[in-house]
C-alpha cells in the first residue's frame, strides 16, 4: 500500500481507471479567420538562424494562436493575409503559457485558404 496524506491509502493492486496521456488526441482542426500574422528570425547563441512565423484565428467564439518553425514555413504561408479565411487541418496541439497552440508540421498539416 502506499501512504496518502491524511492517513488515506490508496491499494496498488486494486484495479483503476487511467487515462494514458499517450493516447490523448493531440491533433487539431480548425476554420476561421486570421487576424493577425507576424513573422520573425533571428540567430540563435550557437550561430544557427531560427524563423518563425505566428498567427492568430478566430473561430467566431475564440481565438488560438498557430505557429510555423523552420522548415515547415513555406510560400503559401509567408502569403497568409489578416482578414484571410482559412481551414487547418491535422496541426499539432500544444501549450504555450498555459495557453492552447497551433503547430504546423509540414508533414502532416494542411492549411487551405477558403477567400
Amino acid at each position: 500500500k502506499i501512504e496518502l496524506v491524511e492517513n488515506n491509502s490508496l491499494d496498488s493492486e486494486r484495479e483503476l481507471n487511467l487515462t494514458r496521456i499517450g493516447l490523448m488526441r493531440t491533433k487539431a482542426n480548425i476554420e476561421g479567420v486570421v487576424l493577425s500574422i507576424v513573422k520573425r528570425s533571428g540567430v540563435k547563441v550557437d550561430e544557427k538562424p531560427w524563423s518563425m512565423i505566428n498567427f492568430h484565428i478566430w473561430d467566431g467564439q475564440h481565438v488560438i494562436e498557430v505557429v510555423a518553425f523552420g522548415s515547415s514555413i513555406n510560400k503559401f504561408i509567408m502569403d497568409i493575409r489578416p482578414g484571410e479565411l482559412m481551414k487547418i487541418v491535422g496541426a499539432e496541439l500544444g501549450w504555450r503559457y498555459g495557453l492552447p497552440q497551433l503547430r504546423i508540421d509540414q508533414r502532416t498539416t494542411r492549411l487551405i485558404k477558403l477567400s
